[in-house]
């Protein structure tokens, strides 16, 4: 009959697996690779999804021409001349075009296949702004996060926390990218700065409970 071996603590179970090795690696590269590109991913995509691609205001190819309905500025510091990118004439096609007003018809993209949330949303002239709201809500989250997700970890258990904020980090993402309503694309951005945080908050510790004594320092 095999004796039972009874091991008081995790630590015990570790050991008797091998100390730190190849497994404790494999298991550390790979869960703190894919919690830090989650992280990345959600911090730094926006300068992909955010990008603002050269415009102007829409004309009525119909009755006006580009310079019939669209001034020309010039740049103070090159010179160079270009089309205004946030007015048009008042009255396309008149002598007397000096009054200009914002768009109108909305915007004409020069995005090369490229779609951006800037396009979808028209997030352009008056509304550029919205671009770095959507990021400053991200961040409000990654705060929000921080200081929840430790307490709710410590009560419910990292397992659990882990797979709650991977689940609402991959739903935000998800609902983010298929949503047209700008509102709605800016609340996705708080719940998904509030899970990767999460993850980020809850990763280290998990990988460390994994590893021995010896070799929670390298982790």
């Amino acid at each position: 009959m095999e004796e039972k071996i009874i091991m008081d603590n995790i630590d015990e179970v570790l050991e008797s697996l091998g100390k730190y090795g190849r497994w404790q690696m494999m298991h550390l590269l790979l869960v703190g690779f894919c919690t830090s590109f989650a992280t990345a991913f959600s911090s730094l995509g926006i300068v992909f999804q955010g990008w603002t691609p050269p415009h102007h205001c829409a004309v009525d190819g119909k009755n006006f021409t580009l310079n019939q309905t669209i001034p020309f500025v010039i740049d103070a510091n090159s010179g160079a001349s270009s089309m205004d990118k946030c007015n048009m004439y008042e009255y396309p096609g008149q002598t007397n075009r000096n009054t200009t007003v914002p768009c109108q018809n909305g915007y004409t993209y020069d995005s090369d296949g490229y779609y951006t949330i800037i396009e979808e949303f028209s997030w352009v002239c008056d509304k550029a702004i919205m671009n770095s709201m959507a990021q400053t809500v991200y961040y409000s989250g990654v705060l929000f996060g921080s200081f929840c997700f430790s307490p709710f970890a410590d009560y419910f258990g990292r397992k659990y926390t882990s797979i709650v904020t991977g689940v609402v980090a991959a739903m935000s993402h998800l609902i983010g990218g298929i949503v047209v309503n700008p509102v709605v694309f800016i609340i996705t951005r708080f719940f998904t700065g509030t899970a990767t945080m999460g993850l980020r908050r809850i990763d280290p510790l998990a990988r460390g409970q994994l590893t021995t004594r010896r070799g929670e320092s390298n982790s």
